[in-house]
């Protein structure tokens, strides 16, 4: 494996309604992250199903109907560990 990771920290000035915006972004995605190890930690053969049909399923059982309070991007690339300075 002959690659280069480049890595930049750049600080952001954003506006207290962005702020407000992206904390509501991560808020999101922890709750999902949270109920897929509530899930996993119920059924842990759960994840056997395939990726669509979960991420379907999770999304109705959270969301219902209604919108989504974060990018639909930002919530399908639910990391673990996330690092977010504002």
């Amino acid at each position: 494996m002959n690659t280069v990771t480049r890595v930049e920290k750049y600080q952001l000035k954003l506006t207290d309604k962005q702020k407000t915006i992206i904390q509501s972004w991560i808020s999101a995605c922890k709750q999902l992250y949270n109920k897929c190890i509530d899930k996993f930690n119920t059924d842990n053969k759960y994840f056997n199903k395939g990726y669509k049909t979960i991420k379907s399923t999770l999304f109705n059982e959270i969301y219902g109907k209604n919108k989504k309070p974060a990018p639909y991007d930002t919530l399908t690339d639910v990391k673990p560990k996330i690092k977010f300075l504002v």
